[in-house]
Formats: structure tokens, C-alpha cells, sequence
């Protein structure tokens, strides 16, 4: 995911950063002031390890990376702050998938993964705790964004084999040419889905020969991200959970615009959906990713917070997070753990908020900040993309994907009006579980 505002810099720095805040990393050696951090003393410095010369394996768990873009992007400023350190960097691709680089008994010291990807830790078997350099350090963990921290909690059983660096969420983008063209006001944060299925009624027309639509969604983002923090994969059963009333739920108030007369997608758009918002620029309003990526200056476009659900009011979109572990393969986990809590000091952090990211800290006054250093955002109302409240993130697991294929597929097929929500549902769920089955049998 990356972000399109014309800035170079802004580009490589979310290369960098998304493969998908000021946490404390201890800055002024404060007391822990976690419930479950054991009183110890503190490092001579927040960084004392990283004083002398050094060489740090570095993994981002994702394709289309670089030496050259680590440097221009996060690797810049981690050469900055710590001069002495040295990065090896290596990325998904032939030869060098996390499973090749563990065979051939490459340690790993710094493993950077998005929520769609840090699964691999666990199917891989190469999580570690790092609760005890959390209290050697004095890290102060209750500065980070909790439902951050809870997604690693969800993956790892409770424990912690990384920490959040940045987030993103899902928003409600919107084209403000056409509003302004039909006269239809703009909309606002907190508005609910049953609001802004009237805006899309409203936006919904033929006008000069040409068709305008009012709504389009980035569905695998809102399932992803969702307000109820349905599941897919049940933690216990390790069994897929699509037929229930969440998912109809989700379903239905999604689908719903699709019919819409004059709403109703192609497949194009439900596989690409940000290209009819982004280049088409007929689509009045889309959900879709933010706080990561933006759409493009030619597009004149702003943002307003994720529709309210009615049963939960106040709470947007879980966040999708970008973690950095520290994986058991490391010869280095004091260092490791000492560049990752930097990456979440305030130091660091502020330089994402002033690129219009999405900071892991909790403290909300950081919204008012995103961004200020990107010409092409100013004006925008980018801190819509932050919710007054997260919702809680949903399991990570190893069996995500063969959920999330059948599920994607069959909001397709209700979306075209090729079936309706509850055989949609069930068939997917019967093809995850078939799929999780079969998985589980060919590994034994």
C-alpha cells in the first residue's frame, strides 16, 4: 500500500515503513508503568547497545524491496539516530523467503510485518516473547495504541513477539467535485451507514451521458478491519467462522448499496475498487484504506471517519497494523529490541505524523498533527482516518488467507446478485474449513 500525494519522499518512506507511537521507548528512563512489568533497573541509556559498531539482520516480510529503498526510507533515519549500526536488509523474493533464509540458518534479527503477513511468525515458528526486554528497558507500553498491541497479543496466545510501529485504518473517502456538482453537502465524521446509504441514493445518477455512482468499498479492507471484530478464524477450533450473523450483517449493510439502481458493480471494480475512485473519479464516496496510503492530487478528494454502526456507536475500524519483532533467530535481541523501541519513541514517531501516517500512540492529540509537512494534504481533513475509538483487530493465524479468499468471493458474488448472503456465507465457510483441512493434513 502505498501512499500517492506526488511526494517522492513520502513514497519511500511508506515503502519503508507499510508492508503491511510515541510508545514510550524509555526516552527519559521513566518507571514501566504496565501492570505486568517486573520493577528492574534501567540500561545505562534508552539505547546504550546500539552505542558500538554493529550489524543488524533486517526482514521486511513483503515483495518490491530494496537495499536502496530501506536507505531512503526508514533505514535513513535508524543510520541517523545510530550511526554505528549497520542493516543487512532482506525482502520476500527468490530465494529469500523467510523459509529459505531459516533453512540456510540466516539470523534474523529484526523482522518488520503487516497484519496480513506477520502470521508467518507463528507458522514459522519463530515468535519469541520479548516481555523481558520490555521491563529490562523500562518500556513503557501503556503509551501505545492498545488495540495495536492487542492484535500481536491475539497472535501469540498473550504474549508479545513484537511491537506496533504504525497503523492504519479504514475510512470514507470522498470525491468533493461531484458533491459539489449535484449540490449535495459533504459528509461528516460519525455519520452512520444508514446516513451515508442516503448520501449514495442522492449521488447515484446519469448526468451528460455520463454514470456517476455513489459508493464503492475495498471490501477485503472492511472485513479485514471490521466494527464488530467478527472473526474468521475461531482461535480455539482453528476453524473458519463465516456463516453467523456478523458476517450476514456485514454483508447486507454493504450489499445494500450495490443495489442501488445505477450503484450496481462490475467485477473490475469490486477487484480494484480504488481505481474507479482514484482514476475513473465517478465514484462519489469509497471505504477504503487511510492513515497508510491517500489517493492522488488529480483527484480532489478529502475524508471523514468509517460510518457509525448503530449498535456500536463511536467505534470505527480496527487498526491494521505494521509490527517489527524480534524473532528467536536473533544474536541480538537486546539491540534489536532497542532499534524497534526507538522506531516507536516520540522522536521517531512525530516524523511519521508530519508525513500524514497514522502514529501507534495513544494519545489523540497527535491528530491534529498529521500531515503538516505534505503540501499535497493540506486542507484535508486527514485526521478523519483516526476513530475516536478503535475497534478491537481480529485474530491473526496462519489459516487467515483460506478464509479470507472464499469470503472475498463470496461478497463478490452477492455484490453482482449472483446469490444471496446466507448460501454465499456457508458455502465459503464449508470451502475454508475443506481448505484449513487439507492444509493441516499435508503438514503432518
Amino acid at each position: 500500500m502505498h501512499r500517492k500525494t506526488g511526494t517522492a519522499a513520502l513514497l519511500l518512506l511508506t515503502a519503508a515503513i507499510v508492508s503491511a507511537c510515541s510508545g514510550g521507548a524509555g526516552m527519559n528512563g521513566q518507571t514501566s508503568k504496565g501492570g505486568d512489568q517486573p520493577d528492574q533497573a534501567p540500561a545505562t541509556t534508552p539505547y546504550s547497545k546500539l552505542n558500538q559498531p554493529l550489524e543488524l539482520t533486517y526482514y521486511l516480510n513483503a515483495g518490491g524491496y530494496s537495499q536502496d529503498a530501506f536507505m531512503k526510507g526508514v533505514g535513513k533515519a535508524l543510520k541517523e539516530k545510530f550511526p554505528n549500526v549497520t542493516f543487512k536488509v532482506y525482502w520476500r523474493d527468490k530465494g529469500t523467503m523467510l523459509a529459505d533464509l531459516i533453512a540456510s540458518g540466516t539470523s534474523i534479527d529484526i523482522i518488520n510485518a503487516s497484519s496480513g503477513t506477520v502470521a508467518d511468525l507463528v507458522e514459522l515458528g519463530l515468535g519469541q516473547d520479548i516481555s523481558d526486554l520490555i521491563a529490562s528497558n523500562r518500556y513503557d507500553l501503556s503509551k501505545l495504541e492498545p488495540m495495536a498491541v492487542e492484535g500481536m497479543r491475539k497472535l501469540s496466545g498473550g504474549k508479545l513477539y513484537g511491537l506496533p510501529v504504525q497503523v492504519s485504518t479504514t475510512a470514507l473517502f470522498y470525491n468533493k467535485d461531484l458533491f459539489d456538482k449535484f449540490g449535495v453537502a459533504y459528509p461528516k465524521d460519525n455519520m452512520s451507514w444508514d446516513e451515508v446509504y442516503e448520501l449514495a441514493k442522492k449521488l447515484t445518477r446519469t448526468d451528460g451521458g455520463n454514470t456517476y455512482k455513489g459508493f464503492g468499498v475495498s471490501f477485503s479492507h472492511l472485513a479485514l478491519m471490521n466494527q464488530y471484530a467478527q472473526e474468521l478464524i475461531d482461535p480455539k477450533t482453528e476453524k473458519a467462522v463465516l456463516n453467523n450473523d456478523n458476517w450476514r450483517k456485514i454483508f447486507n449493510n454493504v450489499a445494500r448499496f450495490y443495489q442501488i439502481p445505477g450503484n450496481q458493480p462490475t467485477i473490475d471494480e469490486l477487484n480494484s475498487p480504488s481505481t474507479a475512485f482514484n482514476k475513473n473519479k465517478n465514484v462519489a464516496m469509497m471505504a477504503m484504506i487511510g492513515g497508510s496510503s491517500f489517493p492522488p492530487e488529480t483527484t480532489n478528494w478529502d475524508v471523514v471517519s468509517l460510518p457509525m454502526l448503530p449498535e456500536a456507536k463511536g467505534v470505527g475500524s480496527a487498526p491494521y497494523s505494521t509490527y517489527y519483532a524480534v524473532p528467536n533467530t536473533s544474536k541480538h535481541r537486546d539491540e534489536a529490541f532497542q532499534v524497534i523501541s526507538w522506531l516507536t519513541s516520540e522522536e521517531y514517531q512525530q516524523t511519521l505524523i508530519d508525513q500524514g501516517f497514522i502514529p501507534v500512540l495513544k494519545n489523540k492529540q497527535y491528530k491534529e498533527q498529521m500531515g503538516k509537512n505534505v503540501p499535497a494534504l493540506k486542507g484535508k481533513h486527514v485526521d478523519g482516518v483516526v476513530p475516536d475509538q478503535y475497534a478491537s483487530p481480529i485474530t491473526i493465524s496462519p489459516y487467515m488467507n483460506l478464509a479470507t479468499a472464499p469470503l472475498y468471493a463470496a461478497f463478490n458474488s452477492v455484490a453482482l446478485g449472483e446469490k444471496d448472503v446466507s448460501t454465499a456465507l456457508r458455502e465459503a465457510e464449508e470451502k475454508a474449513n475443506l481448505d484449513i483441512a487439507a492444509k493441516k493434513a499435508a503438514s503432518k
